[in-house]
């Protein structure tokens, strides 16, 4: 088996590209269901008006927590990524220190409002997710019975 590679050509831009185009879509659905509105009401443990504001803190963590980000350390990525940070809408992305040393100052009730804003983000979209399921898996159709 004789494989001939393709050939490939490096080239320069001066256009802003990202790795991760598909913020958009993560930008948008926080939008449509609010969740920048949710985490400014429900968190407030900024103490001064500089750097990330709370809900940047947070969102620059839930953003690259969703697209598969394991660790604090890795909000320093999107932070280096101005074009995703722009799709994002994020103006300020912490680093990783301030980051872990923002969420050190959760204390239980802070914890329980932030879990509240997932229940209710969680909430905006199961029954959605459910009927997908239902359509394309069948699943749910024993639901009915019960």
């Amino acid at each position: 088996m004789n494989i001939i590679p393709s050939k490939i050509e490096i080239d320069f831009t001066d256009e802003r590209i990202t790795a991760s185009g598909g913020s958009v879509f993560l930008s948008s659905m926080a939008e449509r269901l609010g969740l920048h509105a949710e985490i400014g009401r429900a968190i407030k443990l900024k103490q001064r008006a500089r750097g990330a504001s709370d809900e940047e803190m947070l969102l620059s963590l839930i953003y690259s927590l969703a697209q598969g980000d394991g660790a604090i350390l890795d909000v320093d990525r999107l932070g280096q990524d101005t074009t995703q940070s722009e799709l994002l809408g994020l103006k300020k992305v912490p680093n990783h220190r301030r980051l872990g040393e923002y969420l050190g100052r959760f204390d239980e009730q802070a914890c329980e409002r932030f879990l509240s804003v997932a229940r209710l983000q969680a909430s905006k979209i199961i029954g959605f997710v459910m009927q997908h399921e239902q359509q394309t898996k069948g699943y749910g159709a024993c639901l009915k019975t019960l």
